[in-house]
């Protein structure tokens, strides 16, 4: 079974030696968060490249909100030129806050991605695998023009609807990525993440996975207005198991089991942002 890590960047030092850890531990496919607010993925991705042999690298995921694809597209091919690694380029449309900030809605972000992706695939060496991070149905039916998905849930029973949803699409590649908290304090930390995921659903994955809509508005609502905290108390402690995957390691390494008896290609554990992350990625050979 594959399992990589997925890395929010920060401290371009500190990012090298957590991937020399993961190495240490097994880990060969590292793939690199382009979350707005964070550090530049693409340094982190050039400094692997120079500096480790051997390795799946890529992004989980970016998009095209704040990147531009001729940006993406030669930036695969330049890291290609040393032939030491291989890349996979995860794009999706970019969540709801940044559409807030760019003012797009929804429909013209998928637009944007599906003209993008147009113009990548033509730019980008065939040696680059193309994933769309995928949740809702448009993003899940673009699997039929790239190499394959990366979705993004962490329920057996959502992701399981997701595979049904794809059908016999699913010969192409399908990985699934989770933030993943490891140790007995993790449900609390997990709780942080997974108000800004529960926020995150779109209208089509509310309606797919069955998600309350009213919850989902009024945690964009709160977290608008800077209540962080009555954010978290709005969800329950199965709310937070839902969209993401945190327990001991044991629980955690049943879940991550369950997943890949789906079917799937892989699993990429997300790793929390904040000092939680260092438990996680203590256990991550206790994981696979």
């Amino acid at each position: 079974m594959k399992v990589g890590v997925s890395i929010i960047p920060s401290s371009l030092n500190e990012d090298l030696k957590i991937v020399e850890r993961l190495i240490s531990q097994g880990i060969r496919m590292i793939a690199i968060s382009d979350y707005y607010k964070a550090a530049n993925p693409f340094v982190l991705l050039q400094n692997l490249n120079e500096n480790f042999k051997g390795l799946i690298l890529g992004t989980a995921v970016t998009n095209l909100l704040i990147r531009e694809p001729n940006f993406l597209a030669d930036f695969f091919n330049s890291q290609l030129v040393k032939d030491s690694n291989s890349f996979f380029l995860g794009i999706g449309a970019g969540d709801w806050s940044l559409l807030k900030i760019k003012n797009l809605t929804p429909r013209e972000a998928i637009q944007l991605l599906s003209k993008g992706l147009v113009y990548i695939k033509n730019r980008l060496k065939r040696d680059v695998k193309i994933y769309v991070g995928a949740q809702g149905i448009k993003t899940l039916s673009m699997i039929e023009v790239v190499d394959g998905l990366i979705i993004n849930l962490a329920s057996v029973k959502d992701i399981q609807v997701a595979l049904n949803y794809l059908g016999e699409r699913k010969n192409k590649e399908v990985y699934v990525i989770a933030q993943t908290f490891v140790g007995n304090e993790s449900i609390e930390f997990a709780r942080k993440s997974a108000v800004i995921i529960y926020a995150g659903l779109g209208n089509s994955s509310i309606e797919l996975y069955g998600f309350e809509k009213t919850k989902r508005d009024l945690l964009r609502t709160l977290i608008e207005k800077g209540e962080i905290q009555k954010a978290r108390r709005l969800l329950s402690v199965d709310d937070v198991k839902r969209v993401t995957i945190c327990g001991t390691v044991e629980e955690v390494r049943e879940r991550i089991s369950e997943i890949f008896d789906l079917g799937i290609d892989g699993f990429i554990i997300g790793m929390p942002m904040g000092k939680e992350k260092y438990q996680t990625l203590e256990n991550i050979h206790l994981l696979l």
